[in-house]
């Protein structure tokens, strides 16, 4: 009783003097009066009662992020160039080319899976858990591909530092996915801006004063790592306090995380097979051609993959809006929000390729080195498969808002054995440009197919299992 004085009774509801009640709090009646319980459900405000940020807002706040951080990440390609030889730029491709899909794997896209979890199925801490568990498994699936796949010592020690780098990101990767289910984009875009800037300061010292590759990449580890601890992990305290979170823990639930586990498989596959996608031709290159033309081809494909971090980050900052409006069967805003995406990556793709095949030769002499740009035409043709890929990914990304998990997954694992083939074909016909044809045919026929899988699941408007 003294404990309900402190309240002023209204109707069937009590108040608190203070705050309203938590936006993940609902009311329960007892015998004497109606107290607050939390709910899992995610609020359609923000902390305060505010109305959430408007999509233009997150959009800016998006692009301005992952347009500095991928930059950064370029200028980290750059500099091996510019320091070291096209081997230098090959082993470095290579090791992201082998750690990529086995990390994306691991990730299980759990930031997706957040991303669209409107109701609040999943708790933040049961997702962190199932993360530390997973990037452990990779950081040892990693370094076993390493070993057993006989490269040389050098080349092992710059794949382990890339793992360790990239298991530090996957815990910035799941905040991220926190924020972004509240649809706070701009608290992405500050990490990446802190980010982007070590990165390249890190990678550029360690390479500068020892010459030596491995050094580099773990320099790059470290420095995520400090972001991780010293940036990402206390501004989430701070926004736990604003969300009225509980404090953060590793929860070890066998139930719940085998309901996340089984949930996010699907996109996490599809994730995974995605990332090997783009590693094949790495791999076809390296393969048939040597570590030197794998540097010259991944100095030109990381323009696209540049540009592709900024569309995706673009599609990531409209994927809760996509999912809100599914939710609730809101067909004009869901399309209204969806050829908004298509107008962006149709831009930025034509962009691109217009750019490329009037300064192409000039940006890679002086981006590069004069190696770099003896063949132009292969990045204006990789620029080409950019563009039909932003102009088709939009469809992707409203079948992952409709929860279409299992289904991405099957049409991106039969794709797989043809991009395959066609890869080794190609380059064994037309030799470093044949990688670029292959990106091309990909990139049509996988956006075709999506496309016509959207339309037709849109036009029956069938709920996803």
């Amino acid at each position: 009783m003294l404990a309900e004085s402190k309240f002023r009774t209204r109707g069937d509801f009590i108040r608190r003097p203070d705050n309203s009640p938590c936006q993940n709090q609902a009311p329960v009646k007892t015998f004497m009066s109606t107290t607050f319980v939390p709910t899992n459900k995610i609020s359609t405000s923000q902390p305060g009662g505010s109305a959430l940020p408007s999509l233009r807002r997150n959009v800016v706040w998006t692009m301005g992020g992952n347009a500095i951080y991928s930059g950064c990440q370029w200028l980290m390609l750059v500099i091996l160039a510019k320091l070291g030889s096209t081997d230098t730029v090959g082993t470095f491709a290579l090791a992201i080319a082998l750690a990529g899909p086995v990390v994306m794997l691991a990730n299980l896209q759990l930031r997706w899976v957040q991303a669209t979890d409107r109701n609040g199925e999943f708790e933040f801490n049961d997702c962190l858990t199932l993360r530390c568990v997973c990037s452990a498994l990779a950081i040892i699936v990693i370094l076993g591909i390493g070993l057993l796949a006989g490269y040389p010592a050098q080349t092992f020690w710059v794949i382990a530092a890339i793992a360790f780098a990239k298991a530090a990101e996957s815990f910035s990767d799941v905040i991220y996915g926190w924020y972004q289910q509240h649809e706070r984009m701009e608290l992405i875009s500050q990490s990446l801006m802190i980010r982007g800037p070590v990165s390249v300061i890190a990678i550029c010292l360690g390479f500068w004063l020892t010459g030596n590759l491995a050094v580099a990449t773990w320099a790059l580890g470290i420095a995520w790592t400090a972001t991780l601890l010293f940036f990402d992990v206390p501004r989430a305290i701070r926004f736990r306090g604003e969300t009225n979170s509980p404090p953060f823990a590793f929860r070890w639930n066998h139930q719940r995380l085998k309901k996340i586990f089984i949930k996010s498989l699907p996109v996490g596959l599809t994730s995974g097979v995605v990332a090997l996608e783009a590693s094949i031709p790495r791999f076809v290159v390296e393969r048939e051609l040597g570590t030197g033309e794998l540097g010259v081809f991944a100095a030109m494909a990381y323009i696209l993959m540049a540009a592709y971090m900024i569309i995706q980050a673009v599609n990531q900052s409209a994927l809760p809006r996509l999912a809100k409006y599914q939710n609730e069967n809101n067909t004009s805003g869901f399309r209204t929000v969806l050829w908004n995406l298509v107008g962006i990556g149709i831009a930025v793709g034509m962009a691109l390729v217009v750019g490329t095949a009037l300064l192409g030769k000039p940006f890679l002499h002086y981006a590069y080195s004069p190696e770099y740009a003896q063949q132009p035409g292969i990045l204006t043709a990789i620029m080409v498969g950019c563009a039909i890929m932003f102009a088709f990914r939009p469809a992707e990304v409203a079948l992952l808002s409709m929860r279409r998990f299992w289904l991405l997954l099957v049409l991106h694992a039969c794709g797989l054995p043809v991009l395959v083939a066609t890869t080794i074909w190609m380059v064994k016909q037309y030799g470093l440009s044949g990688a670029a044809y292959a990106m091309i045919a990909q990139a049509t026929m996988h956006g075709i197919v999506v496309t016509i899988l959207y339309l037709t699941i849109a036009r029956r408007k069938q709920p996803a299992t």
